[in-house]
């Protein structure tokens, strides 16, 4: 009876284990999904996500995708990783397309005073596409981008893509 009981305890330990490892939040397969969809790669390690929300489906893969990181103060070493970081407030187009015209709104990141944003436009594969130009975004039928927004007040990364 004695050794049933240590084997179970043994068990049900290595089950508790196994399910702490498995919530421990790895951003890997989310720095993928950054790396592909914004074309940077971002080292978010001692970073944890907050949030993630994503309405893509259906037949064309309309939707859009959120993730919000907080990362705890990281600004330096986030932000040294790209050069391409523009000051806050978004672009007009950036603001019109997200908080106006953004599918739903809690797919969308709050408006942030104090930070930096990146732009990737994934819409076209052209040669000579400039991928961080916003400027044709409101003049086409679709727009599938990506946005990245590093709010400096509280230490969080907002990750957004748009597609439709």
């Amino acid at each position: 009876m004695e050794t049933k009981m240590k084997k179970a305890i043994c068990i049900f330990l290595a089950l508790l284990m196994a399910l702490g490892l498995a919530s421990c939040s790895s951003l890997s397969k989310q720095e993928r999904r950054i790396s592909k969809g914004a074309g940077v790669e971002l080292d978010l390690s001692g970073c944890r996500i907050e949030q993630e929300t994503d309405t893509h489906g259906g037949f064309l893969g309309d939707g859009e995708y959120l993730l919000v990181i907080d990362c705890g103060g990281k600004e330096e070493k986030l932000l040294a990783q790209t050069g391409a970081w523009s000051a806050l407030p978004l672009s007009k187009n950036l603001q019109e397309i997200v908080y106006e015209w953004g599918l739903t709104e809690r797919n969308t990141p709050p408006r942030i005073e104090n930070g930096v944003w990146l732009f990737y436009d994934r819409f076209s594969d052209t040669d000579g596409f400039d991928r961080h130009s916003d400027e044709r975004l409101t003049s086409r039928p679709a727009q599938n981008f990506s946005l990245l927004i590093y709010d400096s007040d509280r230490s969080r990364l907002y990750y957004y893509e748009m597609d439709t």
